[in-house]
């Protein structure tokens, strides 16, 4: 009889022990993040937070005021959601007429006369110049990252 309850102390401390060590191990682990199945932002909006990105950031070396939103000038906004990547690439593309020509000649108020000359002369020689902008807009981190090739959308 001494030896049963001996064996049952020991088979119940066994259990508690057990149990204590599945809440310590429950409440230790932090739970996965649940992976989105769909854009948090909706295009307009991925759109927007672009927008307000461009409005506060001043053009390097341009007069004070002078935001990279007012420098890219009238373009028609779009914007397709990249589901691997989980962010927004959003597309100005340029209008035609004055102005695109309005823009590159607006980004050239920095440089010398010499510098604009040398830059016009070499625009000149490519046969038609870059006519939209892109940026990603990441919606986990906030981030905007300019994806395209032009000299505005690289400082922008």
């Amino acid at each position: 009889m001494r030896y049963l309850s001996s064996i049952s102390l020991a088979l119940i401390a066994h259990v508690l022990l057990s149990i204590v060590g599945l809440m310590i191990l429950a409440c230790t682990a932090t739970p996965a993040e649940p992976t989105p199945s769909s854009p948090m932002y909706s295009e307009e909006e991925a759109i927007a937070v672009l927008k307000e990105h461009l409005q506060a950031k001043p053009v390097p070396r341009a007069r004070q005021g002078v935001t990279c939103f007012t420098q890219i000038g009238s373009v028609t906004w779009s914007a397709k959601y990249d589901n691997e990547g989980r962010r927004w690439d959003v597309k100005g593309e340029v209008s035609e007429g004055g102005a695109w020509a309005e823009s590159r000649f607006a980004t050239l108020a920095h440089l010398t006369a010499l510098e604009q000359l040398e830059r016009l002369l070499e625009d000149a020689k490519t046969p038609e110049p870059l006519k939209y902008y892109t940026w990603s807009v990441y919606e986990r981190t906030k981030s905007i990252v300019a994806t395209g090739d032009e000299w505005l959308n690289q400082v922008c």
